[in-house]
């Protein structure tokens, strides 16, 4: 039986990095959006709903701060959705060996743009992988058996949307992955 629990671990292993390549592909071949207009309040609760009991049952603090509840968005709003689950997994991931475990998602408004800064205290991320990580395949976690496409995929989505995605430590260690959509 220990050959067939090793099996099957493999193969869901596997299974994962087809279905991550598969959702590339996909968001790859796609090139339209199904636009709609979300108050960035109401973006933020659902995102709250997304993932507020799931964090708190992995011992994770979640932390939202909206700022400019009443300010506009013109979203894919599933495809942004996906962008946070995929950036929120990655970081759960990065935070297991973590004893206080914290995420936190900002809105920012500035004049042009709305940014969405999505913190965790985990590990981080060195210095010289900060833009790589947005690359296919490419992990900074060495002890990972598959290389993921998660958040590839966030930065097709992101372009898609005619914005950007980018990642900067943490002043106080762990990693920030912001996004900044026009208003």
């Amino acid at each position: 039986t220990r050959y067939i629990e090793t099996i099957y671990e493999k193969s869901l292993v596997i299974k994962e990095l087809v279905d991550e390549f598969d959702d590339y592909l996909n968001d790859r071949l796609m090139t339209t959006l199904d636009c709609k207009t979300i108050l960035v309040s109401q973006f933020m609760e659902c995102l709250k709903s997304d993932y507020q009991e799931e964090l708190k049952d992995l011992g994770i603090e979640f932390i939202m701060t909206c700022v400019g509840k009443d300010v506009q968005l013109n979203l894919d709003i599933s495809k942004v959705r996906r962008v946070f689950g995929n950036i929120i997994d990655n970081r759960v991931k990065q935070l297991s060996e973590q004893q206080s475990k914290k995420i936190q998602i900002e809105s920012i408004i500035t004049e042009k743009n709305v940014l969405f800064q999505i913190s965790d205290n985990g590990p981080g991320v060195r210095e010289s992988d900060m833009e790589k990580i947005f690359e296919p395949f490419y992990t900074s976690d060495p002890s990972r058996k598959v290389a993921g496409l998660g958040l590839s995929i966030c930065r097709n989505i992101v372009q898609a949307h005619d914005s950007e995605i980018w990642a900067e430590p943490c002043i106080d260690g762990g990693l920030s992955i912001i996004i900044r959509f026009k208003r």
